[in-house]
């Protein structure tokens, strides 16, 4: 059995040998990937006997009960860290032995997966450590490698040299400090020690370096090269006894003349086929410890480059040589089941390496705006990616599943909370994208991370302005009316309001979710209970006409914009609109330029304004993203997406036209007018603004909007 979080070579490699062997091989994987992640895991399939894709996962959490009922039926269960560390802490576990990895008197089976125990024992065992510490309340001077105490391929590890940097790490990964400690930084080349021990006795064993591809150093290694170093070899030798440890393994040294343990993974590692071609008798090893007939042997040259991966690939054709060579030499030890599934895998990888420009868009509630937008990308050549909550019922997988036309992949790495938004793996969001386009809950929830903090390029606002600004609403209204632009009044928290009606809704938020008038005191406290544990904003209601500015900046500079008239939904008065009116509204244009030059913004926006009783123009909300009417501004003649492109540097900056006044243009469907006639004008030109993707998720979308009524 063999179980993992997400597609794997190792596994890929491994499951093919042992079906070679004889072996069935059943995989458990997480329920949840993404698109990319569910096509690399089909594509898998082939060479895996079962695949059963059931595995939840919240933060570093993993529900393992899927695993039990096939405990007892495996000869071996090898399993990436997550799940190994709570599986060996189960009943279910203690009650099958012969798949136990530690033997050492007095040592859990769960201590090899935390680097914390294992770090102590490697010391106790004469094994050279950096100074490993539990985490103090504040940090030592100097710079310190923060280590979550469970996690694998550096997904929990990070240089600190502050208190605050401490715990926006702790933050970033929802763990707290007793799932931590720090180690001393030492320095020196990093080195690994591959092989397969039984009852703490090492079978086969080799040293080697690996090397990551050039434009990706820290991506999964593509070649290794195998060399002699004993010192390595005896730590090795030390701390495997110790643990009296059985199985595969890799540990990770940093040698600076004296090798110190960082890492030990116990388990099969993503270069085992690699060194096997080069003659290390991993397999053998591990065959012999299932009680095959089988004898290990080591026949090695060292010095030689070995390849190990088919990624790194700058091209297809790169990518299908890398393919077929990786193929030939990996293909008698991993069968061809494994080989055709690496060639393929390769070629998809050298297509993927010459993706075009990448924008991302990440959102947790149903977001039209996003798909759209992600349509009319598409139309033009930019590739996109989206980031959102794995769905929790039928009708949300169903929606997803539709909506994916509009964009290149999905990755479900945010969960909802009601009160916040949880980002699992905030640099996925940033890697290798222009910009990222969010709703504010996302935002809010992105801001504090060091990946978002890493990557000044994606903000849309200088570092000299709070980024809070783009999400909190209190905060924006506020910030406006100290500068001398036009806001209503709002009441304090803890103070009643001089006058009704109030309007309430969520300090951050979207889409006229939470949004309420109220006309009393009795339901101004329903309507801030009803938002729970969110932060309310009670503004001064005005009754006159809403006006909104749509357009793109840069720099603070307004590109191009036009104000319209919000046309709500009959169903939903206070909710994104389903139509707009265009209008001729000099005053809301300066309020609106005036308001960005003072933000210095960059990118799509939507200036929420409406009327006082004096007539005056007053700011109530800032949309500091794409927003949902763009569709209709676009088919008015404003090019909203060449002017988001040109500030990208993917296009000149496009021919600014006039937005005549008083059209009107359909944006979404309201459900109380008869399908036959607001589909048609909806869709009316819509494929020249989100492409053929885009017209076919939104009429999906309508036509279940209308069936649900």
């Amino acid at each position: 059995m063999l179980a993992d979080l997400s597609s794997w070579e190792a596994w890929l490699h491994l499951a093919g040998a042992l079906r070679r062997e004889g072996f069935d091989v059943v995989r458990f994987t997480r329920a949840d990937l993404g698109r990319t992640q569910r096509v690399l895991v089909g594509m898998e399939r082939f060479v895996f006997t079962q695949t059963h894709p059931v595995l939840l996962s919240s933060g570093s959490h993993v529900d393992v009960a899927p695993l039990f009922p096939w405990l007892k039926r495996s000869a071996d269960v090898q399993m990436v860290d997550a799940i190994g560390a709570e599986l060996t802490a189960t009943a279910q576990w203690a009650e099958v032995p012969r798949l136990h990895r530690v033997h050492a008197s007095g040592i859990a089976e769960a201590a090899i997966y935390d680097k914390w125990i294992y770090t102590g024992l490697a010391e106790r065992a004469g094994v050279t450590v950096p100074d490993s510490r539990e985490l103090p309340e504040q940090l030592p001077a100097g710079e310190w490698v923060l280590k979550g105490r469970v996690g694998s391929g550096g997904d929990r590890v990070r240089l600190v040299s502050s208190t605050n940097e401490v715990e926006e790490a702790l933050r970033t990964w929802g763990s707290t400090a007793a799932q931590a400690f720090i180690q001393a930084k030492v320095g020196g080349d990093l080195w690994n020690v591959g092989g397969v021990a039984k009852d703490g006795e090492v079978l086969v064993a080799a040293a080697y370096r690996a090397f990551s591809a050039p434009d990706d150093p820290e991506g999964p290694p593509v070649d290794i090269q195998i060399q002699h170093k004993p010192d390595q070899l005896e730590a090795t030798r030390r701390f495997v006894a110790a643990l009296g440890y059985t199985g595969p393994f890799a540990i990770d040294f940093l040698d600076d003349g004296v090798p110190y343990l960082l890492d030990f993974n116990p388990r099969f590692f993503g270069t085992w086929a690699a060194m096997q071609s080069a003659g290390v008798d991993l397999l053998g090893a591990y065959l012999a410890v299932l009680g095959q007939p089988r004898t290990a042997t080591t026949r090695v040259i060292d010095g030689a480059r070995i390849p190990s991966s088919v990624t790194g690939q700058e091209s297809i054709g790169a990518a299908w040589r890398r393919g077929r060579d990786l193929g030939r030499r990996l293909g008698p030890t991993v069968g061809p089941r494994a080989t055709t599934v690496l060639r393929a895998q390769a070629l998809a990888t050298g297509r993927r390496r010459r993706a075009a420009p990448s924008v991302a868009i990440a959102y947790s509630e149903p977001w039209l705006a996003a798909m759209q937008w992600g349509g009319a990308l598409r139309h033009e050549g930019v590739q996109v990616s989206r980031y959102t909550v794995a769905p929790l019922s039928r009708m949300q997988r169903v929606r997803q599943s539709g909506e994916e036309l509009c964009f290149h992949e999905t990755h479900l790495v945010l969960r909802d909370h009601e009160d916040h938004i949880e980002v699992m793996d905030p640099e996925l969001i940033v890697e290798g994208h222009l910009d990222v386009q969010m709703t504010e809950r996302v935002l809010a929830a992105m801001v504090p991370t060091a990946a978002w903090q890493d990557n000044p390029q994606l903000h849309h606002v200088p570092t000299t302005v709070d980024q809070a600004l783009l999400y909190d609403k209190d905060l924006f209204v506020d910030w406006a009316g100290d500068r001398g632009l036009p806001v209503p009044q709002q009441c304090r928290p803890g103070h009643a309001p001089k006058s009704f009606p109030v309007i309430v809704k969520p300090a951050t938020g979207y889409g006229g979710v939470g949004v309420t008038i109220c006309h009393t005191a009795e339901e101004l406290s329903a309507a801030v209970a009803a938002l729970g544990g969110k932060q309310a904003v009670v503004q001064q209601f005005l009754p006159g006409r809403q006006v909104n500015v749509g357009g793109v900046a840069h720099g603070g500079r307004v590109l191009l914009a036009a104000p319209y008239e919000p046309l709500p939904s009959r169903s939903h008065p206070t909710g994104p609109p389903v139509a707009l009116r265009t209008l001729d509204h000099p005053e809301a244009l300066e309020v609106a330029a005036a308001a960005l030059r003072a933000l210095e913004y960059t990118g799509p926006f939507c200036l929420d304004l409406v009327t006082d009783s004096e007539g005056r123009m007053r700011i109530v909300d800032l949309n500091a993203r794409v927003f949902g009417s763009w569709t209709g501004l676009q088919r008015a003649g404003l090019d909203l997406v060449g002017g988001y492109l040109h500030t990208l540097d993917l296009r000149p900056m496009p021919t600014v036209r006039a937005v005549k006044a008083g059209a009107e243009y359909d944006v979404d469907a309201d459900p109380q007018d008869p399908l036959t006639q607001s589909l048609p004008r909806i869709m009316s030109g819509m494929v020249d603004v989100v492409g053929v993707r885009g017209v076919v998720c939104q009429t999906a979308q309508i036509v279940a909007k209308h069936a649900r009524g």
